[in-house]
């Protein structure tokens, strides 16, 4: 059983921070239930475009798996959490999840009036058991991601306390102050660390939801991702966008980079694990003739490259005719950073080396559309996870595949590999962080409005040769 304190420190990434302890703990230990309420707390699944409507080229029928069902067939795919009745049905509203051999990290929140409970858990992938580490009473809601740092063993991460403004927590128009949380790998201890205000001036006037995006140990210089939403009308009319600033968690100083009532910045979000701290990419387009509207301005990817010493530098920076892009992922362990795009009528994958002369890559042509590159682990740079569909779907202004499988490409040996059995509205895919072994490749998939985390043995299943790490010739009975 975990006993956990309200330590709230700094340790060992910011040694140079002052250590306070509160005497209210909210942390508690698990065999303390608390109350069962059954609600869902709704926090807003961050789309990459603004709305619009769906151009898809795919024939009529339901091209979406059935995570409860068919899937099970498979002895090497087992499902981690899926909140509508499928795996291990934890409280409340999947709110992040993160990893670190053997663990699959889940947080998830319930709301009780106006506080909420989150509870974080642990999945070991080998045992496929779950337990429960912490529960943290009348917690700041939830509204972020998991970064885990292995130079010391720790996930960090936000949470949002929600301010009333006098028209209600409910309102749109709360204000949100961020709170910073760490989990260590080893301990699995729970703490709040004291820090200075996390949210921009700009951030915090304009209902923004500040998430942890980077950070440099050594100095304390903390990268933030703030969605912000902009205009005075009610929320279904204002769009949302991202600001980006720096903020020193020891001396409390901000430098801020770039607003999104400038550009129309689209959710720049990584799966698991970041692959290269020292780069962050962004993906968007320019808001036209000073309207909150976009669908036919060009397409942007840049990269920055982002200093310990809270300064960033634009390393690359590109633009693409409406509709022939979409939203990048995060750049490689090794200095490339990948894209789609539309050539000759088919989505293909393009990569350029930010730390060579700026040499590109691409895979071999295939009989599907490819979108969305992710660095499929820190250990394997050489393995490119993305989706593949025969069709395309239009949206707002972008195109990319008909989400249905997740592949695997080796760029040095140019081989690919289906790392899917089913059918499955996969969306990310990378392999379980903190060992050397490229076995358990970790998906989000999204059926319907469900979100779910699930995971398949690619050794097992005879994707991954366990001697080498690469990828196993297709079996000829599957070509």
């Amino acid at each position: 059983m975990l006993a956990v304190t309200w330590m709230i420190r700094v340790g060992a990434v910011l040694a140079a921070a002052a250590l306070w302890a509160a005497c209210d703990s909210p942390l508690r230990p698990v065999d303390d239930a608390g109350p069962d309420v059954p609600d869902r707390v709704d926090v807003q699944d961050v789309p990459d475009v603004p709305d619009g409507e769906d151009v898809v080229d795919a024939p009529d029928g339901d091209v979406d798996g059935d995570v409860d069902g068919d899937v099970l067939e498979d002895p090497w795919f087992d499902v981690v959490e899926c909140e509508y009745g499928a795996g291990h049905n934890l409280p409340g509203y999947l709110y992040m999840t993160s990893a670190w051999s053997p663990y699959v990290y889940l947080v998830h929140a319930k709301r009780f009036g106006d506080v909420f409970e989150t509870y974080i858990n642990a999945y070991h992938v080998e045992t496929k058991t779950m337990e429960l580490l912490a529960t943290i009473d009348r917690s700041p809601a939830m509204f972020s991601q998991m970064l885990v740092f292995p130079e010391v063993l720790k996930a960090y991460w936000f949470q949002q306390e929600w301010v009333d403004v006098g028209l209600g927590l409910d309102s749109y128009y709360r204000r949100n102050i961020p709170h910073l949380f760490s989990l260590d790998l080893q301990t699995h201890e729970v703490e709040e660390i004291s820090t200075p205000p996390l949210a921009s001036d700009h951030c915090y006037d304009q209902n923004g939801q500040a998430m942890l995006v980077g950070l440099s140990p050594v100095t304390g210089w903390a990268f933030i991702e703030c969605r912000v939403f902009l205009g005075d009308t009610s929320m279904s009319e204002r769009p949302e966008t991202y600001d980006y600033y720096f903020v020193n968690l020891n001396t409390g100083e901000i430098r801020e980079i770039a607003r999104g009532e400038d550009r129309a910045f689209v959710p720049k979000t990584f799966f698991i694990e970041k692959n290269n701290p020292q780069y962050f990419n962004v993906s968007g387009r320019d808001w036209l003739d000073g309207q909150w509207q976009t669908d036919l301005s060009a397409y942007f990817h840049e990269v920055w490259r982002l200093g310990d010493d809270g300064t960033k530098d634009t390393v690359f920076s590109q633009e693409w005719p409406p509709f022939t892009t979409s939203l990048a992922r995060q750049v490689t362990a090794d200095g490339w950073f990948f894209w789609h795009e539309l050539v000759d009528g088919m989505l293909e994958l393009r990569g350029r080396n930010l730390e060579g002369p700026g040499e590109l890559t691409s895979p071999p042509a295939a009989d599907h559309h490819k979108g969305f590159p992710n660095p499929a682990g820190s250990r394997f740079p050489h393995l490119i996870n993305y989706i593949g569909s025969p069709w395309t779907v239009s949206i707002a202004g972008t195109i990319r595949p008909a989400t249905q499988h997740t592949y695997l490409w080796d760029r040095e040996t140019g081989a690919i590999r289906r790392a899917s059995l089913y059918e499955l509205d996969y969306t990310v895919s990378a392999f379980l962080p903190g060992t050397d072994e490229a076995r358990y490749l970790l998906s989000q998939v999204k059926p319907g409005e469900s979100d779910c985390i699930v995971i398949r043995d690619l050794w097992g299943a005879g994707v991954i040769d366990p001697l080498t790490n690469r990828l196993l010739p297709e079996p000829e009975e599957a070509k």
